[in-house]
């Protein structure tokens, strides 16, 4: 084939009540001593029939209940809420409401009708007029019923909660609430720098719109449905926010270690001190955090007498002083007629949520049996549909964000997610090939989406991967191989591989090999406890290990 082979791949993927206090509450809340909001004061009979007249309140104040645990809780010594954007005093343009929130970090934002139903959102990363899209698993939308706020929680992933777009007001998630949408349509989900003069396409939020469902999860009540309008928007921040520093995108800490869980903590550099941010099981458990920038955190190893330091982005892997994970795939070779194991060198420092999505995989069983449906000498190996059609659509919904390039080039042997466009990674996996050229290997990595994460232990030119059929050439249409839909077909493997394609190979299974190993310890111990149950398990295991010594000690001295 002439000139670059291209990575193409298709991955499927009430009115207001006649009292203030009725209008402005929500219940008995004495946590409302600590909203400090405006300066401005109530008009009663304005605010009485602000309902009838379509005249906004003087204030709307936010659902301070909803945001305990947040990071804006009014109840933290730290925190004092205040008011940072009012349409109807500060405009209503897309613009205007940039202009009053971009760097002031985490908000909630309260939005009233004519009719008198509020809502809003809540936005833990706060805005800079990026044009693009932020995941987090803490932005949630609410309403008011019944006097009381009710929450729409994040969706599982949290994947494109905000729409920090600069031509638009807050917007939670590709459609679930959006005031102020642009006039111009977004094309590809940015705005982009194509987008000049920002001013002839900004949206005013006196108009909104709403379909619920797609990042946040539905409520019985939602006041708003389709196109809709609003005769205020408030947005209230942290007034206690250090400098109004831009919130973090929150950061996850993932432990990738096999047996150790780890106490995370912020380190104070003001004070000196420590604080617990919280607790995290080995073996791909995380934690997530809202911080702010230049903030750092910290967690010991113990049994290595370490303490470890980060300065974290977004993703953060817990490896201590380990620059690696092991793992071991065993795969059927010459068409299934015999079987051989390679072992993949996974880098989490290299691609840190790619890194940790794989392993999350391959803990999971999510690779054991599935299809090696790509395989073009001096190209690539491609594999990664589930065989349970259930399985691959659970996790196909779930995209990984693009990782940051370090600038690593690629080589024969070198392991990268296949994907179709940003932040479009999912389960599918590719591997280059031995006797790729290296026009073609300067040519991956170009793309924001192919940033490797570790790679075949050993010679690769005698590893298994060479021994894998590859008779089919590249997939349908380029070659003679698979359709990619047709794989993720309900029938995929149960008649379409096994029918059309019967010399394939197969990925067996793959396993984490240090876990494997702890499991191992873990069931002898447990085995010969059972058999010895006279011992407690702790004295079991110190007989155990005073038998070893005494061995060691007659091997010295022959």
């Amino acid at each position: 084939m002439k000139g670059l082979q291209k990575l193409l791949v298709f991955v499927f993927t009430t009115h207001l009540s006649s009292s203030l206090t009725a209008a402005f509450s929500f219940g008995s809340n004495p946590r409302q001593k600590f909203l400090h909001a405006t300066s401005l004061q109530a008009s009663p009979l304005q605010d009485v029939f602000s309902g009838i007249t379509g005249i906004a309140p003087s204030s709307i104040e936010p659902p301070t209940d909803l945001l305990i645990g947040t990071s804006i809780d009014p109840t933290r010594n730290d925190v004092q809420l205040e008011r940072v954007y009012k349409a109807t005093k500060d405009g209503w343009s897309a613009i205007d409401f940039h202009n009053c929130v971009d760097t002031k970090g985490s908000a909630i934002v309260v939005a009233l009708t004519k009719s008198g139903k509020r809502f809003g959102g809540f936005n833990p990363l706060g805005w800079s007029s990026t044009d693009d899209y932020g995941n987090s698993n803490n932005a949630f939308l609410w309403f008011e019923k019944n006097g009381k706020g009710v929450k729409l929680p994040i969706l599982a992933g949290g994947n494109t909660a905000i729409y920090d777009i600069a031509s638009a007001g807050p917007t939670f998630g590709a459609a679930d609430l959006c005031l102020g949408p642009p006039k111009a349509a977004v094309m590809g989900g940015f705005t982009g720098p194509s987008v000049e003069n920002v001013s002839s396409v900004s949206g005013s939020l006196r108009k909104g719109k709403s379909s619920v469902g797609g990042c946040f999860d539905y409520v019985r009540g939602w006041p708003v449905a389709g196109e809709f309008s609003v005769v205020e928007v408030e947005v209230y921040c942290n007034a206690r926010s250090k400098n109004n520093e831009q919130l973090l995108r929150e950061v996850t800490f993932g432990n990738e270690l096999p047996n150790t869980q780890i106490d995370l903590y912020w380190e104070n550099h003001e004070t000196g001190d420590r604080k617990l941010e919280g607790t995290i099981n080995p073996r791909g458990g995380f934690l997530r955090v809202d911080t702010y920038d230049g903030h750092e955190f910290s967690y010991d190893i113990e049994s290595a007498g370490e303490r470890h330091y980060v300065l974290p982005r977004d993703f953060a892997v817990l490896l201590g002083s380990i620059e690696d994970v092991r793992v071991k795939c065993e795969v059927t070779t010459n068409s299934r007629k015999s079987s051989d194991t390679f072992n993949i060198i996974v880098k989490p420092y290299w691609s840190p949520k790619g890194a940790s999505r794989f392993l999350e995989l391959v803990r999971s069983g999510y690779y054991d049996g599935v299809a090696l449906n790509r395989v073009v000498p001096g190209f690539l190996t491609q594999f990664g549909i589930a065989v349970d059609p259930t399985i691959r659509n659970h996790w196909g919904k779930l995209p990984i964000f693009d990782d940051r390039h370090r600038d690593i080039p690629f080589q024969p042997g070198f392991l990268s997610y296949a994907g179709s466009g940003v932040d479009s990674r999912t389960t599918e996996i590719f591997i280059v090939m031995p006797g790729v050229d290296q026009e073609q290997l300067d040519y991956f990595g170009e793309n924001s989406w192919e940033t490797p994460f570790g790679f075949l232990e050993g010679n690769i030119e005698e590893s298994a991967l060479t021994k894998i059929y590859s008779g089919y050439g590249d997939i349908n249409p380029w070659g003679k191989g698979p359709e990619l839909g047709r794989i993720y077909d309900e029938d995929g493997y149960s008649s379409y591989l096994p029918n059309a394609f019967p010399l394939l190979d197969y990925i067996e299974r793959c396993y984490v090999v240090d876990e494997a190993e702890v499991d191992s310890e873990e069931e002898f111990i447990e085995e010969e406890y059972e058999e010895d149950e006279g011992d407690s398990e702790e004295e079991f295991i110190e007989e155990e290990y005073e038998e070893d010594e005494v061995f060691d000690i007659i091997e010295e001295e022959l």
